[in-house]
């Protein structure tokens, strides 16, 4: 399967590979949580993470140029979560308050809380309360796996704002991260990932402002199903970019290791594999690229943006597999560029929602 990249994504994708290259230089020494924050640091600084408003097409691009110049793949999460769940919402339904923030001198880091300790994929299932005072509304509540909660400057809180438990009383709120009542706690380093920094975000009668409530009071589901449009369509952008990189690596490795008279790159099994990476890398893009031109129609619904990332995770996944496997006894040391690219193809099954409910999504919307 052969992906063309229209000329502007290929202008986008080739500028920001040479950012990557002289931002991010490639090294042996596996990521750490330190070398992550320095990296997500630096792409704070640049227009990619809070655009005035955002075309889908050119940040999958971006992205995945990225994701081929930057082994930081936590950081790289991290960015998208902020953009994608929190920044682009923000410019939406909140334009006023996203242009204030986007003149700070230092940028800010925003992180979404809507997950639960026991309301993980039931939205209406949510217990984070908001209640409604003359100076504004008093959020309460424990919200879980918020990706960026530890070094967030600001949240994006998902809360009921009655007792019944329908559509129409759910709203989004922009909280300061240093609030009275507010206070975080770190995770500890997931299976995959292992570098993005997520956090427990417990909120104790916190006062937020009637003018930092997205939308309006009622549109909490509105503004939920829009974010997941595009981080579902998108938050795996970076995922080809990536394969390519160690698919190249794979293959030059290869070029150098013999195999009785044959170098291993020349056994047709080895190259076989290889293209199946190269396939699933486009498969994903593919996949994406649609997904993106329906976002940037103002077209892309619940559906076609579940079914985007479960393809894209299941591609993901595959391709990351083959690569551990063609690596050798080197890929399956703990910290191998392909071993933690194969964990967190792992975690791509479960963030933004997990699969087996983004089928059932599907299934029940056909």
């Amino acid at each position: 399967m052969q992906f063309n990249w229209s000329a502007a994504q290929r202008k986008a994708r080739e500028r920001w590979i040479r950012y990557g290259q002289r931002s991010f230089p490639r090294r042996a020494a596996p990521a750490s949580p330190a070398s992550c924050l320095r990296a997500l640091k630096k792409l704070t600084t640049t227009e990619l993470l809070h655009p005035a408003q955002g075309a889908a097409s050119e940040i999958q691009a971006i992205f995945d140029g990225l994701g081929y110049s930057c082994a930081e793949s936590g950081a790289l999460f991290m960015g998208q979560a902020h953009l994608y769940g929190s920044w682009l919402p923000l410019t939406k339904f909140l334009p006023e308050y996203a242009q204030k923030l986007s003149a700070l001198r230092r940028k800010p880091l925003l992180g979404l809380a809507a997950t639960e300790p026991q309301a993980g994929s039931d939205f209406f299932g949510m217990e984070t309360r908001a209640v409604e005072r003359k100076s504004g509304w008093a959020l309460s509540g424990l919200k879980t796996f918020v990706t960026n909660a530890p070094i967030a400057d600001f949240f994006l809180v998902y809360a009921r704002t009655a007792a019944e438990r329908g559509p129409a009383s759910l709203a989004c709120f922009l909280v300061k991260a240093d609030s009275p009542g507010l206070s975080v706690r770190a995770l500890p380093e997931s299976m995959g990932l292992e570098t993005a920094a997520m956090g427990e975000v417990r909120l104790k009668n916190v006062l937020i402002p009637h003018a930092q409530v997205l939308g309006s009071p009622r549109s909490g589901l509105d503004i939920f199903h829009y974010t997941m449009a595009w981080e579902r369509s998108l938050i795996l952008s970076s995922a080809p970019g990536a394969l390519d990189r160690l698919r190249e690596a794979t293959a030059a490795m290869a070029q150098k290791k013999m195999r009785g008279a044959k170098r291993v790159i020349e056994i047709p099994a080895f190259q076989e594999k290889l293209e199946r990476v190269s396939l699933l890398a486009a498969q994903i893009r593919a996949g994406i690229t649609a997904a993106a031109a329906q976002l940037d129609a103002g077209k892309c619904g619940i559906s076609l943006a579940a079914e985007t990332k479960v393809a894209a995770s299941e591609n993901y996944q595959e391709a990351s597999r083959i690569l551990l496997q063609l690596g050798g006894k080197e890929a399956f040391l703990r910290g191998s560029p392909s071993e933690s690219n194969y964990r967190d193809s792992l975690a791509s099954h479960l963030y933004s929602g997990p699969n087996d409910l983004l089928r059932a999504i599907v299934e029940a919307m056909r």
